[in-house]
């Protein structure tokens, strides 16, 4: 923290705390043009995955999901989340099978060519798991 109380990452816009940046100040300064990524575990509307892939769309990043299986898929479908992100790339992935992600990566470099980006945001844990350390948790709480 600096002797304003910002963190360092935030007097690299203006000076500004990190939740007082808008999007148009981010892409004056930052750009994900040519990028590409994957984002594991947008389950609706309201999931942090969701913001950060609008955000990484609204930089000009192309969008793959990964999801637990097809009826997840069918709702974010069905809400116009896919379409608004322009995931065209789309792969089911229950995270508690170990070579389903190594499927997820093995299809996105077919698709893709090539991986800029990763977000998982996937938890599946109790409610006390999720909110606390990420070092705290158990592995059936993240995945």
């Amino acid at each position: 923290m600096n002797q304003q109380g910002f963190s360092p990452i935030s007097s690299i816009v203006s000076g500004k705390p990190v939740n007082q940046i808008s999007i148009d100040e981010l892409r004056k300064l930052h750009t994900l043009e040519g990028k590409k990524g994957i984002i594991f575990g947008i389950g609706n509307e309201e999931s942090i995955a969701y913001g950060c892939a609008l955000a990484a769309k609204a930089l000009g990043a192309e969008i793959g999901l990964a999801c637990y299986n097809q009826s997840v898929f069918n709702k974010l479908a069905d809400k116009g989340i896919i379409d608004q992100l322009g995931a065209e790339f789309r792969q089911e992935c229950n995270f508690k099978n170990p070579g389903d992600i190594s499927k997820v990566f093995a299809a996105a470099k077919d698709y893709f060519g090539s991986i800029d980006f990763v977000i998982f945001s996937a938890a599946g844990g109790s409610k006390d798991e999720i909110q606390g350390l990420l070092t705290d948790a158990s592995e059936d709480g993240l995945i």
